[in-house]
C-alpha cells in the first residue's frame, strides 16, 4: 500500500499505471474483512482519489480511473464520520454530481450509487459499513460493492 502511494503521485502520466494503482487500492478499501481504511488515510489516498475524479476527460483510461476512484471515496466515507467529513471538504460530493452527466453508463451508474449512499451516509441517515438500506448492495449488474 504505501509503495502505491508513492508511485500515485509519479505516475499521473502514466495512465496504465495510474489505472493500475487505483484499482489495486480501490480492491484493499473494498475488502470484507480488515481493509486497510486508516492506512489508506494516513497515506494521503483519499486525496489522490478526490483528484483523480477531476481527470480530463480526453485521456484514454480516464473514465476506468474516474470509476476506481468514485469507488475508494465512497468506500473510505462508509468507514466513519471523519472520513466523510473529510471527503465531503475536498469537494469529492460535487465532483461526484458532476459525473452523473457523463455518457459513460458504467460510471454514470457508479456515481449515481455513490452520490445516494454518500449523501444518505453523511446526512446521518445511512449506516457506516452496513449499506443495505443506502443504495448499495448489488447493482443492476449483480456486482456485489463493497
Amino acid at each position: 500500500m504505501k509503495t502505491a502511494a508513492a508511485l500515485l503521485g509519479k505516475a499521473i502520466d502514466d495512465e496504465k499505471l495510474l489505472y493500475g494503482l487505483v484499482h489495486c487500492v480501490r480492491r484493499a478499501v473494498a475488502k470484507n474483512v480488515a481493509p486497510p481504511a486508516d492506512l489508506v488515510a494516513k497515506l494521503g489516498l483519499m486525496t489522490n482519489a478526490a483528484v483523480l475524479l477531476d481527470i480530463p476527460d480526453d485521456r484514454p483510461l480516464s473514465t476506468l480511473i474516474k470509476y476506481e476512484a468514485a469507488w475508494i471515496v465512497t468506500n473510505m466515507a462508509s468507514f466513519n464520520s471523519d472520513y466523510c467529513t473529510e471527503l465531503r471538504n475536498l469537494g469529492c460530493v460535487k465532483k461526484l454530481i458532476s459525473l452523473i452527466d457523463t455518457k459513460r453508463p458504467d460510471l454514470a451508474e457508479q456515481v449515481h450509487l455513490d452520490v445516494t449512499f454518500y449523501r444518505l451516509v453523511c446526512m446521518g441517515i445511512g449506516e457506516h459499513r452496513g449499506r443495505q438500506h443506502c443504495g448499495a448492495g448489488r447493482s443492476s449488474r449483480g456486482r456485489h460493492r463493497v
